[in-house]
This record gives structure tokens, sequence and C-alpha cells, in this order.
């Protein structure tokens, strides 16, 4: 009853349609309509979005054969939704990537090529968004280590996202910064890309550096302290690490017993020589064999590793 004897301008068929003005000249010439949007009124008030197109044909009338146009609809509104909620989705995404205060960078899945940097970003390793554009972090030369840029690049194409890279990058100036990285697939714009953040750690690993040679400084002359107190410092300046092997007194060789007994008592590679009768380079073979055993690689680490097990200056002999 509302569109039953109407005119095509009372109805409006194609109201706010891509191209109206060539859809009505077509329309008064008997030609076919192309496909394009349009918006119909519904009687809600509310406009429906469709994809509409005419198609002239020949209907059998009171007076004879009747010129016609057959109208046909498809409903956009599923669509347009789907697409409004995208438009918003991406909308927020970019206010939040601009503002936020971590580093980040949008890039492209392929070439792992720069296409956005945040404003935190530009602060933080001095790469303007123009100069950042179209390069990957190892053209802009953020890498310091290459071998952590292979690793990171081989973890990101095996498993789609990295959390969590510990490495060292470099700001335009040349400056390190201790970085965590992570990496993250994402679609925008219906394109691939990863989303890659950059945590600067620099004070952090600047002060777990510090509190580490201060507990060693500490630990290097430690007998006066309780055993409570080596062994909560000692966990302090090296957690334990799961599923990785100790290594106690008794996996040591009789040599290396004696070199541990005597670095201890603050011995030097010729007093040792001296005292076990062995040439300066025997001695070196035992005391770096020592710290290949212990995971150290000065004297002072291995005093407080003998520290952490109740082995003192005051120790002769370790059997």
């Amino acid at each position: 009853d509302d569109v039953l004897g109407r005119t095509f301008c009372e109805i409006d068929l194609l109201r706010e349609a891509e191209r109206r003005v060539m859809a009505i000249h077509r329309l008064h010439a008997g030609h076919t309509i192309p496909q394009m949007e349009a918006q119909l009124a519904t009687p809600c008030g509310k406009g429906r979005y469709v994809i509409v197109a005419g198609h002239a044909i020949e209907m059998p009338g009171p007076g004879g054969i009747e010129l016609c146009m057959l109208f046909t609809f498809a409903d956009l509104e599923d669509r347009r939704k789907a697409e409004m909620s995208l438009r918003h989705s991406e909308e927020r995404f970019a206010k939040a990537f601009d503002l936020s205060p971590v580093p980040s960078a949008l890039m492209s899945a392929d070439g792992l090529e720069i296409t956005s940097v945040n404003q935190a970003f530009v602060t933080a390793f001095g790469h303007a968004p123009e100069a950042a554009d179209g390069q990957s972090l190892t053209d802009l030369a953020l890498w310091v280590d290459r071998a952590e840029q292979r690793k990171f690049s081989r973890d990101l194409k095996r498993l789609g996202s990295v959390r969590g890279f510990e490495a060292v990058l470099q700001d335009a100036a040349g400056a390190e910064i201790d970085c965590l990285i992570s990496a993250e697939r994402v679609i925008i714009n219906n394109e691939a890309c990863v989303l890659c953040v950059l945590q600067d750690i620099t004070a952090r690993k600047r002060s777990e550096r510090e509190l580490i040679t201060a507990i060693e400084a500490v630990m290097a002359d430690a007998s006066w302290f309780s055993h409570g107190v080596i062994d909560k410092l000692a966990t302090l300046r090296n957690p334990t690490r799961s599923g990785r092997p100790s290594v106690g007194v008794e996996n040591l060789t009789i040599r290396e017993r004696d070199m541990l007994t005597r670095i201890c008592q603050g011995a030097t590679d010729q007093e040792i020589g001296a005292e076990l009768k062995l040439s300066p380079n025997t001695v070196r073979n035992h005391v770096s064999a020592l710290y290949r055993k212990l995971g150290v690689n000065r004297r002072s680490a291995v005093v407080v590793w003998a520290q952490e097990r109740g082995i003192g200056p005051n120790t002769r002999h370790l059997r």
C-alpha cells in the first residue's frame, strides 16, 4: 500500500545513489541502470543501504506492450555495519597507537618495512616518520647485534609473534638502548601487517648491573656474613633458572679444586704455580677449565661461587 500506484519520484528508489544523475537519465531513456549503492527510505524513517540495479523489460498491459524498468536490490546493511565497526576499530587503534608512551612501529608483513611509527618511537630513536617510512629496522641500523636480528626474524616467521625478545638497539646518534621487543601479526585496512612494540629497559638493566656489581663487591669478602645473608645475596645476583644443571664441588677435578681453594685464598697464578710446582701455562689452563665449569669469567665470580657454598678463604684443601 505504501508503494503501489506511486510514482518513481514519490518513492525515490535511487535516493543517495552513487551516480544518481546518470541513473535517472538511463531510466528515462529506457536503458539498463548498472549496479550502484543507494539508500532507501524505510517506514521507520531510517535509511537502508542497498545495491540497486535497473533492467529495461517489456510487459503486457491493457493497451498492449508497455516498457517498464525492473529494479532489483541486494541488502548491504550487514556489510555496512561490519565495515563501520571495522572502521571504528581501526580509528581506535590509530589513536591508541599514536598516543602510546611505548615506542611502536607498524610494518608490512612481507618485508617488515615500516609504514608508520608513533611519536614515542620518534622521541626514543630519533628517526622522523618520513625517514622511517618504507625502511626496515635493519635499514635504520637499529640492530647492534645482527645475530639477534636474525633470531628475531626467524622467531617471528616461525611463530607469527614474538613476546619479550631482549635485544640491544641503537638510536640515530648511535647510543645503545636495551629493549624488550614484542611483535604480533595484525590486519590493518585489509592488509597483513606486523605491530612491533619496543620497550626501553635501559634504566632497569643498568640498575640490575649495578646491583650485581655491588653484591659481588660485598661477597668478595663476606666471611663476616651469616650463611642466610650470603644465600639471599647469591639468589639476587644469579636467580635460579629452571632446567639449568647446578655444578657442585664434587663435580670438580682435583686440580680444579686446587685452583678453587687457592683463588679463594687470594693467590695469583704465579703463586699457585710455585706452590703446586706447575708452569704458568698449566695453571692458566686449569683456571680456564674451572671458569668454564662454573660458568664464570673472572676471579671475583669464583670467590662468590665458593662463598655461596660455604667455602671461604680459610679453606685448606678440597678433596
